[in-house]
């Protein structure tokens, strides 16, 4: 039961996240995927704001920590992988939560002088979340390679891993430039995949270890 709630909170997470992101630009009619930033689409003052924060990215938030915590416990005999997807829960999950509650204000502009503590809260979170989850990455793919009877794949999270630390760097790199929305969905679409990959990855241990299956 664990196992599939464990499962069932990845997929719905990717699903809730994925949505979000791409039904949020509908609202705008020159909205650009490749040059705004994700954030654009429920800054405060945005119709579709509150529905997407609150029907969207906090739901997706929210299933992604649930996901960090019950891997984590699934995992819980080797301490430095349960580390490393508990980072995932609260890095990402919790980051995506929060960052939801703290809309930036319209425009999203990250060097505005003038700026209201929930865009501050809001890019504080969002920074802590892409800065940390790849490190929690790169712990548990090393933990998959060095423990291979864990039954994770090395290689695909390895290559999610460093796509996203390759798009952090471009993100905080290119804030002010016409590429900063693409790579920030470089950046989500990994951390999407690599909770794919152990999605993937759990199902096939619990058939496995399910003597029915």
């Amino acid at each position: 039961m664990r196992n599939t709630i464990l499962i069932y909170s990845g997929l719905l997470g990717v699903l809730f996240l994925a949505t979000s992101a791409i039904a949020g630009g509908m609202q705008f009619e020159e909205y650009s995927h490749v040059r705004q930033f994700m954030s654009e689409t429920y800054a405060n003052g945005t119709a579709w704001g509150n529905a997407l924060r609150f029907g969207g990215f906090v739901p997706a938030g929210s299933l992604f920590l649930l996901f960090g915590l019950l891997s984590a416990y699934e995992f819980r005999k080797n301490r430095t992988l349960a580390l490393g997807f508990l980072g995932f829960g609260f890095f990402y999950g919790l980051g995506t939560i929060l960052a939801a509650l703290w809309p930036c204000e319209l425009g999203c502009d990250p060097e505005q002088t003038s700026t209201s503590t929930s865009q501050m809260l809001h890019f504080t979170f969002a920074s802590l979340a892409y800065i940390g989850t790849p490190f929690c990455f790169l712990v548990i793919g090393l933990q998959a390679r060095k423990h291979a009877d864990l039954g994770l794949s090395f290689a695909p999270m390895l290559a999610a891993t460093i796509v996203m630390g390759l798009g952090v760097i471009v993100f905080f790199a290119a804030l002010r430039s016409d590429i900063v929305g693409l790579s920030q969905r470089f950046i989500e679409a990994s951390a999407l995949v690599f909770v794919l990959i152990v999605v993937r990855d759990q199902y096939k241990r619990s058939r496995s270890l399910d003597p029915a299956g």
